[in-house]
């Protein structure tokens, strides 16, 4: 599976226009992202669902005409070091380019199931000390620890947030669901198009970014569906002298004979193999490729391609080192649609 990280991403906003606003309040924007699974709002469309997912999420009615909501409408306030701070739709749209995650999608999953699977807790924010024979041990929340590794400190320190998120969105009828739609169709519509076009002219990598991901459309390869004369016979090339004694007795290689026998790393190198011969996976001598050349769509376990300690080997090198263009012949095609 592709690994991306959570946490404020700011390359792409203006550094005139980032010194605007606080930290706090690139906090609470990063949060609001994270809540409706936005992972970056430059282009119309990923704009206009996070307004939908936000204003669904909010338990607060609709109350403000859509240029109205767009010149004073409070995303969310509150207080911070017992000072009022408030980040607003018009700041929003200053910072279109900012992203909260390094992912190649901009949303995740579709509206319905979004609102399916949307669910709050308010955040447990726990930093307890105590000593208890002379030794001073430490309490702290998952919540704190997560807050902590994306960067989002301030979060953890807010004093009060004027503004309350619904539990769950299930009860929500299609009437709500529809209206949401509606009145944030006028606000994106009062945006002039140039607005987004200007951060993909001043940022033209931003044009690989995909517009949703679905969880539908990936591609999850089944390695013990080949064929077993050839999982045989790339077995036979990749694995250990020992292990290959008693893999070659099995009638039939499955899934669970390779996990009985802690082997499945064979199998995970066999999809890697796969990935790459497919156009999933990006050969690359870029220490960082294993993140950044895997096409997300494409399952494979992360885990089993790192080395000792977890150590982080490029993708050319793991095909280099398993020997794979040797064996490449023996996979099967891509299905054609």
């Amino acid at each position: 599976m592709a690994v991306y990280s959570l946490g404020k991403f700011t390359a792409k906003v203006a550094p005139e226009t980032l010194e605007k606003f606080s930290e706090v309040q690139q906090d609470v924007l990063c949060f609001l992202m994270l809540l409706t699974k936005v992972n970056r709002f430059h282009t119309k469309e990923s704009f206009r669902e996070f307004l939908i997912r936000y204003l669904l999420i909010v338990d607060k009615p609709l109350v403000s005409k859509a240029q109205a909501f767009i010149d004073d409408g409070v995303l969310i306030d509150g207080t911070f070091e017992n000072k009022y701070f408030c980040f607003k739709v018009k700041d929003l749209i200053e910072l279109i380019g900012f992203e909260s995650s390094s992912s190649i999608y901009n949303i995740d999953e579709n509206l319905e199931h979004f609102i399916q699977n949307f669910s709050f807790e308010a955040p447990q924010v726990i930093l307890e000390q105590e000593k208890k024979d002379g030794v001073v041990k430490y309490k702290i929340s998952k919540d704190l620890l997560k807050y902590h590794f994306m960067g989002l400190m301030t979060i953890c320190q807010i004093d009060y947030l004027h503004i309350s998120f619904r539990k769950n969105l299930k009860y929500l009828t299609t009437e709500n669901i529809e209206s949401v739609e509606k009145f944030v169709d006028f606000v994106v519509d009062k945006i002039p198009t140039i607005t987004f076009d200007k951060v993909i002219e001043l940022h033209p990598e931003l044009i690989n970014c995909r517009e949703r991901f679905l969880n539908a459309d990936m591609i999850q390869f089944d390695a013990y569906s080949i064929p077993q004369e050839n999982l045989k016979a790339i077995l036979q090339i990749i694995a250990h002298e020992d292990e290959w004694e008693y893999l070659k007795e099995e009638a039939e290689i499955t899934k669970e004979f390779m996990e009985e026998n802690a082997v499945t790393h064979y199998i995970t190198h066999i999809t890697f193999a796969v990935g790459v011969k497919w156009g999933y996976i990006e050969l690359s001598e870029h220490p960082n490729s294993l993140f950044l050349c895997l096409d997300p769509l494409f399952e494979v376990d992360f885990d089993e391609l790192l080395g000792f300690d977890s150590e982080l080997y490029s993708t050319q090198l793991i095909y280099d080192s398993w020997n794979m263009k040797d064996w490449a012949y023996l996979l099967p095609e891509k299905p054609t649609l």
